[in-house]
């Protein structure tokens, strides 16, 4: 899976220079710093140390969901594809982040991937409900 933007982490355990790819939300840095300071992570928290993507004893997160602003934007990115909805509009586009990782190219749009773009569709509502968004997705055309 292709990373569009970065995050760099100081630690001590990891040498310098490491460079891995791998999917993380940013909030998995709390635990990622409990975890260096030898403090047991809480039960409630809710995100995973990065310590073992770091390590090599793990590839990261099978996929990534984000949402922007109230009802505005919905995405899920897994198995090299990223899904964007914008409910409000009921707009879904879908971009293959390895043939087109600067996401120029909505295969939806041109009559492609809708397999694909309907199981990240129903992911992303599942991933929507673990978190806690309410939002209703509503219809997207592009999806029938």
């Amino acid at each position: 899976m292709i990373t569009v933007s970065g995050f760099l982490s100081r630690l001590p355990e990891v040498e310098a220079g490491k460079k891995v790819s791998a999917p993380i939300y940013i909030q998995d840095s709390v635990p990622t710093a409990l975890e260096v300071a030898g403090v047991e992570i809480p039960e409630h928290i809710q995100y995973q140390s990065y310590i073992p993507i770091l390590r090599g004893e793990s590839s990261g997160r099978a996929q990534i969901y984000s949402a922007y602003l109230k009802d505005a934007q919905r995405a899920l990115t897994r198995e090299g594809y990223k899904l964007i909805l914008y409910p409000g509009g009921g707009i879904a586009r879908l971009y293959d982040l390895e043939k087109d990782p600067q996401e120029k190219v909505d295969l939806l749009e041109r009559g492609k991937g809708k397999d694909v773009a309907r199981r990240l569709f129903k992911a992303l509502k599942l991933e929507a409900k673990i978190h806690g968004d309410g939002l209703e997705f509503g219809e997207y055309k592009a999806l029938d």
